[in-house]
């Protein structure tokens, strides 16, 4: 747990005179983790070890010195009372087919004139799962890791961009599109939040499977011992809302909230290792 945190700004010159402004505001940051490590099955033929890790985090910008303005930049608000760099736009309040054609026009969708919180651009939530499982003797090991992210949104700039400004996208020309994709379309111009999405996820991080050799067969390679391991990383992703290539994306800006825009999906990766010992 942490409190109590000050903000500071560093020295800066304007126009020649260096300026310092101190205490600037006060951050609240507090949170929990919970490890915890076990083997559930001890065998010489099954052994099965766990480790879960959970994390929950919870920041608040308390209150700004007297005299300092709300902290803004390009779709972030740093106001007293909300979490620190959170996704601020306005946004897309409703929409509705009231013709009942099959499609959303711009007199069908409902926005606000102001930026809105639309929640925190770091995950409020943390899980992850590692388990193993050693067979015959620790002769074969099987391994993976589960991630799992969530209370935290991503601004999806990449359906964004090619709805809202290239106009060229399904949700536009598509009469299958469900309305709600064809409501974010129209309102992406007048309102950049209508694609805040949720970046809840769970992600398959890593598997692995390891075949240790016999000692005859590893003295035939010259060695004392050896194995083989088999990798797979980013093999399976589930979200919960977002609609675009990978919530984890963050293009990263100095004056920008995090944001999810021409950035390559994590690939899908797979390795094959020898390990010799000599």
């Amino acid at each position: 747990t942490s409190d109590a945190l000050v903000l500071r700004q560093q020295p800066y010159s304007l126009g020649g005179v260096a300026t310092r402004l101190e205490n600037v505001g006060v951050v609240s940051n507090r949170g929990i983790e919970i490890s915890v490590n076990t083997r559930l099955i001890d065998g010489r033929d099954l052994a099965w070890d766990l480790q879960l890790e959970a994390a929950g985090n919870r920041n608040r910008l308390v209150r700004l010195a007297d005299g300092v303005p709300p902290i803004a930049g390009f779709g972030f608000q740093n106001i007293p009372d909300y979490p620190m760099f959170g996704l601020w736009w306005p946004g897309l309040v409703g929409f509705a087919d009231a013709n009942g054609d099959g499609a959303i026009s711009p007199d069908e969708v409902e926005v606000t004139s102001e930026a809105v919180f639309h929640g925190s651009t770091v995950p409020t939530r943390n899980l992850a799962a590692n388990t193993s499982l050693a067979l015959f003797n620790n002769r074969v090991r099987v391994g993976a890791q589960v991630d799992y992210r969530g209370g935290y949104v991503t601004h999806n700039v990449n359906d964004m961009f090619m709805c809202a400004f290239q106009v060229n996208c399904r949700a536009l020309h598509d009469p299958t599109a469900s309305l709600e994709e064809q409501a974010a379309a129209i309102a992406g111009p007048m309102a950049f939040g209508a694609y805040a999405q949720n970046a809840e996820h769970v992600r398959l991080r890593e598997a692995s499977i390891t075949y240790t050799l016999s000692n005859t067969l590893a003295r035939s390679l010259g060695a004392k011992t050896a194995n083989l391991t088999l990798t797979g990383r980013n093999l399976w992703l589930k979200t919960f809302g977002f609609t675009s290539w990978d919530p984890e994306n963050v293009t990263g800006s100095a004056d920008a909230a995090n944001y999810n825009f021409s950035a390559q999906r994590q690939p899908v990766v797979g390795m094959l290792r020898v390990n010799l010992t000599f």
